[in-house]
């Protein structure tokens, strides 16, 4: 069964709801069965009665059941209620049948359509039945009357009592959806998430996230830009996921899809699907402008039995990133190679990348960095390869800190700033053992201090300070900002380039930072993107 990104009404805040639908729904067939029963003592002498009670079960019951418009609903349930009068008239149904059963049509009509006028014209057709009956010898019957106005005032009352919960089910949608595009919270679908869990369901996560979408926002607007995002929600709502799914916007350009009972194989294929499709897609800017083609990365993980929503989600995330990173790498013709690294590098770096994610491609991004101001420097290829190494392995110490601490998004206490502060020489530590030259034990030593000397571990200021230090504070620093972390959102290049030029002469050697921006620059000239 396929399912869209409808709400889910199998939770306990909406069991109660349901229980009272079907009992109206019950209520309302014994309603109709009720008026139908008036037809049950006619004096049958042809199959008439019998079909024009079917058909008068059939027009109420598509009126009530089936997901009609609300003009069909009106057409179906005046005729059932002419053919109801057309069945009391031409088959002499006795005045007592008639007047202990006909109120329930009032009632009928409360329950199916949406407004306090139709039970009164149903209250009026009856009266004039009874007129008819008068005129033939009945007298007019008080409790006929009684019941009538009783179930008006049911009718009344169904009425308020709908538009109550309407009005109410409308607030809760709005609670839940996000206000531009109508997709669910990030806060709803870790809800419900959390559900399918505590229900024993294995469910998935995706995260999408459209690439450079800065850029669409920067040349045709927010507006357009909002637009293109509505685009995309309907788009990634249509698509075709073969199982149940509710989707949800994290902000801004990024989504998650939520997915009950996926197997690997069948996630795989609707993140294959989504790719091809998305890029195949042209959304429309404006009408008097060309159509345009988003990219975008995604993320995904598949649930454990030991695992949680929020732990799939970040799971997901890192793994979204991971792949944008590479995109990146990819389209800039960067080819980041390990295979200078010792083994035993290669396998701690893999345990970054399991503890941390956002600092393993920040170390990709710091070595690319490192090697190009090296090679810019004019320094030999040994060393341009050593200082790759270095930002490969600058930030290894972070893996004895605590997680807690590397992913705060507040400020940290000054007693975590000082454990910060210590993964310099924890990674020397980690490092000790391995055979590595002294320029790379420099870089990572180094990469902390400042120009001013305000630094650490060891306050060493200015040319003190050996140029493969220098070198890694400027692409340590450069890499740090321009990539997404859980607390930060990153700088653009531009942005990036002015932190620099600010820090020049305090935290960076100021000739450093200016070949290196001279650098950076030269590289946006020539459309590669970083």
């Amino acid at each position: 069964m396929e399912k869209n990104s409808q709400v889910s009404d199998t939770s306990i805040d909406h069991l109660i709801p349901n229980v009272k639908k079907q009992l109206m729904n019950v209520l309302y067939i014994i309603s109709t069965l009720c008026a139908g029963i008036t037809f049950i003592y006619v004096e049958i002498n042809t199959g008439y009665p019998i079909i024009c009670l079917m058909l008068f079960f059939f027009l109420l019951w598509t009126a009530k059941f089936r997901n009609n418009s609300i003009l069909v609903k009106y057409i179906l349930a005046y005729a059932a209620f002419i053919l109801y009068l057309i069945m009391v008239y031409f088959f002499d149904v006795e005045f007592t049948l008639f007047n202990h059963f006909s109120f329930n049509l009032i009632l009928i009509f409360g329950y199916i359509l949406p407004d306090l006028i139709s039970p009164f014209i149903a209250a009026s057709g009856l009266t004039f039945l009874l007129y008819c009956y008068h005129s033939i010898g009945y007298e007019i019957g008080g409790p006929f009357i009684i019941l009538a106005s009783l179930s008006s005032l049911c009718s009344i009352f169904s009425y308020v009592m709908k538009s109550l919960i309407r009005q109410r089910d409308k607030y809760y949608d709005l609670s839940i959806r996000d206000s531009l595009t109508g997709l669910l919270t990030l806060s709803y679908v870790i809800q419900e998430g959390e559900r399918l869990i505590e229900q024993k369901h294995n469910i998935n996560i995706l995260i999408i996230d459209l690439n450079d979408f800065k850029r669409i926002n920067d040349t045709y607007g927010h507006i357009i830009g909002n637009n293109i995002i509505i685009q995309f929600s309907t788009f990634l709502q249509k698509e075709p996921y073969g199982v149940e799914f509710n989707i949800g916007r994290l902000g801004g350009d990024e989504f998650v899809i939520l997915l009950k009972e996926c197997s690997e194989d069948r996630l795989e294929q609707i993140v294959t699907m989504l790719k091809q499709d998305i890029k195949q897609k042209q959304f429309l800017a404006d009408k008097d402008l060309p159509p345009i083609s988003i990219e975008c990365s995604i993320g995904k993980a598949i649930g454990r039995d030991d695992t949680n929503i929020q732990e799939l989600l970040n799971i997901a995330d890192k793994d979204m990133y991971y792949h944008k990173f590479q995109d990146k790498m990819q389209k800039a013709h960067i080819h980041l190679d390990k295979t200078e690294l010792p083994d035993i590098c290669i396998t701690f770096l893999k345990s970054l990348e399991e503890k941390d994610m956002y600092t393993y491609i920040h170390s990709q991004y710091a070595a690319y960095y490192a090697s190009l101001l090296a090679r810019a420097l004019n320094l030999s290829e040994k060393i341009t390869k050593e200082m790759y190494i270095a930002g490969w392995i600058h930030d290894l110490g972070k893996l004895i800190l605590p997680n807690e601490i590397l992913r705060k998004p507040t400020k940290l206490s000054d007693l975590e700033y000082n454990l910060i502060k210590k993964h310099v020489m924890m990674g020397i530590k980690v490092l000790e053992d391995v055979k590595l030259s002294d320029v790379v034990f420099r870089a990572i030593s180094e990469h902390h201090e400042r120009w001013d000397g305000t630094g650490y571990p060891k306050g060493l200021d200015g040319t003190n300070i050996s140029l493969e230090g220098r070198i890694m504070q400027i692409a340590d620093t450069f890499s740090a900002i321009t990539i997404k972390r859980v607390y930060k959102l990153p700088l653009t290049t531009e942005e990036a380039i002015q932190e620099l030029k600010k820090n020049s002469g305090t935290q960076f050697d100021p000739q450093l930072v200016d070949i290196f921006i001279n650098m950076i620059l030269e590289q946006e000239n020539t459309s590669i993107e970083l």
